[in-house]
């Protein structure tokens, strides 16, 4: 198991309870009663740890001592820890220097309070540290230190505790990102950015999605009635919606409030797509063709040829060359952008799609079936690299994380998923809606994920 939580406390029944309110997640508990247990455990899954509970003073060495020690090495202070403390126990003498680092619970709690703590763990250890900031040696009755506000993420790096720290370890390259085209000025009518509680965070720092919560609902069904797909616009500030029995349809990330719609003839697309460079809309339909929207008047701008019915799902290379189209009883097809060519099948294989993405380097193609599971392809040579794992069935719709990590996926039952790319493990299960979901998008800074039903939009992420 690569996700590990470690909960240290003496007493059982604490650490049942502290083991019941943990958010929802795919991980693992490992449990020490005392501190030379949670220190070898430390030692031996430093590696796995997402987080670290600790209770103040635990039998043979004090969870302030283990923390303290911890926070003063580069590798294990990046690990979220959360210590519980009572009201008697001198947390500010002992933990001035550090207390900005992790985060602190005092019980008696509930499960909502503990969540929060945890939030603010995950925050709290992706500070930017300075060297003036790193925590010094512990030494007798520091300055007394306000505790820290919640907010932001982790980073799942660790090693063994040593007398003598290493060096901090040379970061990795930062993963390839689309090039970036010449985007058209779009009005923003009034619209409001979305801000994340982890925004102050370092460009790169890992989103926690293990943790992601619907932070707000738009419920109102005369508004979200029939929506079938949604698209993210380039700046992430707002996002566009298309239904068999509604209008194409620009919305407000930050409030999922409806700005405008298009014209009336934009109404019963089935798919819908942006240009990277927010300038079009691209939208597909089972009984009609491909269409391009003007994104800033609503108007058609131009309807590829009776070739392009049938389609069910769209994306767009990240050069802004060629669209993707998929459907239920055909494969997926290329279409140059410029001209509204049909360039050709992608590949033989490539059958009974219901959702298609590309990454934002342009090297892989991600497909979701109802009768498969998620596949991902070649985008040069159509090859079929493989299937993301054996669970990902009766997909309705996919996104991508701007990073290309990890893939987000809705499904018949109204779930969604977020998994990892690389390994195929599950990071987050939500049961976002009562019915299919229909549509999900991500926004491309990553921190908020969308999504839509018949009835309703949720916007999901880490709440204040």
């Amino acid at each position: 198991m690569a996700n590990r939580v470690l909960i240290a406390d003496d007493n059982s029944a604490m650490r049942i309870a502290l083991r019941e309110m943990l958010p929802g997640g795919k991980f693992e508990v490992v449990e020490a009663v005392d501190g030379k247990a949670a220190l070898a455990t430390i030692k031996e899954e430093h590696e796995n740890l997402r987080l670290i509970i600790l209770k103040y003073a635990l039998p043979q060495i004090e969870g302030w001592k283990i923390l303290h020690k911890a926070q003063m090495h580069p590798k294990l202070q990046n690990i979220p820890m959360v210590l519980v403390a009572t009201e008697k126990d001198p947390v500010t003498q002992k933990l001035a220097d550090v207390l900005d680092y992790c985060a602190v619970v005092t019980p008696p709690f509930e499960r909502k309070t503990f969540q929060k703590a945890i939030k603010a763990a995950i925050a709290n250890a992706q500070r930017p540290r300075t060297p003036q900031d790193q925590p010094k040696a512990h030494k007798a009755q520091p300055k007394a230190h306000k505790a820290p506000t919640p907010q932001a993420n982790p980073d799942n790096t660790a090693t063994l505790i040593s007398a003598h720290p290493e060096p901090a370890p040379v970061s990795p390259p930062p993963p390839v990102v689309a090039p970036e085209p010449e985007s058209i000025p779009v009005p923003d009518n009034g619209v409001h950015p979305v801000h994340s509680p982890l925004e102050f965070l370092p460009p790169g720092t890992p989103i926690p999605y293990e943790f992601f919560d619907c932070v707000q609902t738009n419920g109102n069904r005369r508004q979200a009635y029939g929506i079938q797909d949604i698209a993210m616009s380039p700046d992430g500030l707002t996002f566009y919606t298309c239904g068999e029995n509604s209008y194409i349809s620009r919305w407000e990330l930050a409030t999922l409030s409806k700005i405008e719609q298009f014209n009336l003839y934009s109404k019963g697309a089935h798919c819908i797509t942006v240009s990277p460079n927010g300038s079009t809309v691209i939208s597909g339909a089972h009984n009609s063709n491909i269409k391009l929207w003007n994104i800033m008047t609503g108007e058609l701008l131009d309807t590829l040829s009776d070739q392009s019915m049938g389609i069910n799902s769209l994306a767009m290379t990240p050069d802004g060359q060629i669209i993707i189209s998929s459907s239920a009883h055909s494969n997926i097809k290329l279409w140059d952008f410029t001209t509204g060519e049909l360039l050709g099948p992608f590949n033989d294989q490539s059958m009974a799609v219901t959702s298609v993405v590309i990454s934002s380097d342009g090297s892989t193609v991600f497909t979701g079936s109802h009768d498969s599971n998620i596949k991902f392809w070649d985008f040069a040579t159509g090859e079929l690299l493989g299937p993301l794992n054996v669970k990902s069935f009766r997909v309705t719709t996919i996104a991508l994380t701007p990073d290309n990590q990890c893939i987000v996926s809705g499904d018949e039952q109204g779930m969604i998923n977020i998994t990892r790319l690389d390994t195929g493990e599950n990071l987050r299960t939500l049961k976002a809606h009562q019915t299919a979901v229909n549509g999900v998008a991500v926004s491309p800074d990553g921190w908020w994920i969308v999504s839509a039903s018949d009835t309703e939009i949720k916007l999901w992420g880490i709440a204040e």
